[in-house]
């Protein structure tokens, strides 16, 4: 009995011995792995790659468990685009960690990143069983649908969300966009009605399933759905606004004085006016209706006043006043424009042709140089402004500004004819023929039926010692091409009164002043030039004023009747 009673003891006492020894044989182990986890992680962050990885796979030989190694291995191979042995690595770290969702997030990352969108879904398929309750991972499954071309699925996925969360605002846009881009219209029309139905004092649902209706085409659902809109918010203004008819299907007069109470609301968006008002613009601008553009400013007055802080009502006037021949009433509407927003290049653009149409060279070099600040890659400005410069008599600088407004009209063929025929001018007025006879000669390379390029070389000649039989077959050959033009007879008589035949060339002018050159400003002046050479003062003031009282507005023209007398 005592020898059987001892030998338990015995045994008892060497495993309480034993103890102390293996658990120092583990900690050594566990050290040992943890070190060179700590240097392989080193490396990583060092971006030294190459010495990381084999540090981390010692760590997996040493701990095949070890899911922190395999998840850093992947990290590694996806900075470097090693995208199969991250997927590998990836694979192995939630084998060993299977709750740690960031694994599985990863590991949908790089299948995006590869294409492999359909498994990429399926792990959030799988997120979303473990966790239903995530909002965020039913819109990744559906996103990795979507992106796999899966859109019945993703709509699936949508409504799982739905039957699991209730009816939302953003699950059912997404339903609606889906099936919108599927061209499944009834369906997406359904989707939003959920959203009314389920939130049914909500206007802004009204008014976005109202918009899609507007959007499809479907005009009776629309208004049925602006009408409820109305009933609950009686003071809708987007309601109002599209309950408010059109122009097209009621008259224009009675429509803008129906448009007048929503224009005069502070509280309504200007955007939502300006959608009224831009379809009747258009119209202006393509009919020069004159009454229908008066009823139109009506409006801009009431915007103005409404929302004096907004440039977009004063825009909107200047173009109503400038596509109905009212450009010098435009120009303050347009400068307001530019005081408020001067990032429109729009409206900088308008301005700069007013001041070409009203010859005013001056202003037209002032704003174009600004414009060239603000619009520094805009070639047209670079032309404008090398035009300007000109007809100011600053054409040396002109050369240079042009020359630019050359480069930087690229394939506009259109720019590049007329940027060359100013460039001759330039050239010609200093004195630099060969140059300039090149830059005409590339215009009519450009553009060879173009009778006033062949005038403006013919005028350019005209004014060189010697050129007179040159500048005469030039213009004929322009005249040649217009014969009936009025603009084309007044600058072939040009050429004859440069050339000191005023005989001829006044029987030139009365052709063209016989025809719409009666009425074009610088006809008239050109008139009123050769009657003062003619010794006919008087008359050639009255010419003068003719021409300024048409829209000439240049300095040397108002010089001319200041003094009375011909001046170049």
């Amino acid at each position: 009995m005592s020898s059987c009673g001892k030998t338990p003891v015995i045994s008892f006492f060497l495993v309480l011995l034993s103890l102390p020894i293996l658990a120092q044989r583990v900690s050594e182990q566990e050290i040992g792995i943890q070190k060179l986890f700590i240097e392989a992680s080193g490396e990583r962050l060092l971006g030294n790659f190459d010495k990381a990885i084999p540090l981390f796979e010692e760590v997996l030989k040493k701990d095949k468990t070890n899911h922190a190694a395999a998840y850093e291995l992947a990290r590694i191979y996806t900075a470097t685009n090693k995208n199969d042995e991250a997927i590998k690595s990836l694979k192995k770290a939630m084998a060993n960690a299977p709750e740690n969702v960031w694994y599985q997030q990863f590991l949908a990352d790089v299948y995006e990143k590869t294409g492999q969108f359909e498994e990429a879904a399926d792990l959030y398929a799988q997120l979303v069983k473990t966790y239903p309750s995530n909002d965020s991972y039913y819109f990744k499954w559906a996103f990795y649908l979507v992106k796999d071309n899966e859109i019945d699925r993703a709509i699936k996925a949508y409504d799982a969300l739905e039957k699991q969360k209730g009816i939302n605002e953003e699950t059912i846009r997404r339903k609606h966009a889906l099936y919108l881009g599927s061209g499944e219209n009834k369906k997406a029309g359904k989707e939003l009605q959920k959203l009314v139905n389920a939130f049914p004092q909500k206007v802004s649902y009204r008014i976005l399933l109202a918009n899609f209706y507007d959007q499809i085409g479907d005009r009776k659902n629309s208004e049925s759905t602006y009408r409820e809109i109305l009933k609950i918010d009686p003071n809708n203004a987007k309601a109002k606004l599209a309950l408010s008819g059109s122009a097209g299907n009621s008259r224009e007069g009675q429509y803008i004085e129906s448009l007048k109470p929503i224009f005069s609301q502070a509280d309504v968006s200007i955007d939502l006016k300006l959608g009224k008002l831009f379809p009747l613009i258009n119209k202006v601008a393509n009919d020069n209706d004159q009454q229908l553009a008066d009823q139109l400013i009506q409006l801009t007055d009431i915007l103005e006043e409404v929302h004096p802080g907004d440039a977009k009502g004063f825009a909107a006037a200047g173009d109503i006043l400038y596509h109905t021949d009212r450009a010098t009433l435009a120009l303050p509407k347009y400068l307001k424009t530019l005081e408020l927003d001067e990032t429109v290049f729009a409206v900088w653009e308008n301005v700069m042709y007013i001041h070409f149409e009203n010859q005013d060279f001056e202003s037209l070099q002032k704003v174009s140089a600004e414009v060239m600040d603000i619009f520094p890659n805009k070639a047209i400005v670079y032309y404008l402004n090398g035009l300007s410069l000109i007809q100011i008599g600053e054409t040396g600088d002109a050369i240079d500004v042009l020359d630019q407004a050359l480069l930087m009209a690229g394939q506009d063929g259109k720019l590049k004819f007329d940027v060359l025929n100013q460039i001759g001018e330039a050239y010609n007025a200093e004195g630099s023929y060969s140059e300039a006879d090149q830059s005409f000669t590339e215009a009519l390379a450009l553009n060879e039926k173009s009778a006033m390029t062949y005038m403006r070389y013919a005028k350019a000649v005209a004014e060189r010692e010697g050129q007179g039989e040159r500048a005469k077959s030039l213009s004929k050959k322009g005249l040649d091409l217009a014969p009936k033009i009025s603009i084309v007879q007044a600058e072939y008589g040009r050429v004859l009164y440069l050339l000191k035949d005023y005989s001829a060339a006044q029987k030139w002018l009365d052709k063209a002043i016989g025809g719409k050159g009666g009425e074009d400003p610088k006809v008239l002046e050109y008139y009123g030039d050769l009657l003062f050479q003619q010794g006919e003062a008087e008359q050639a003031i009255s010419f003068w004023t003719k021409a300024q009282e048409k829209g000439n507005r240049s300095s040397l023209l108002e010089r001319k009747i200041a003094q009375k007398k011909l001046l170049k």
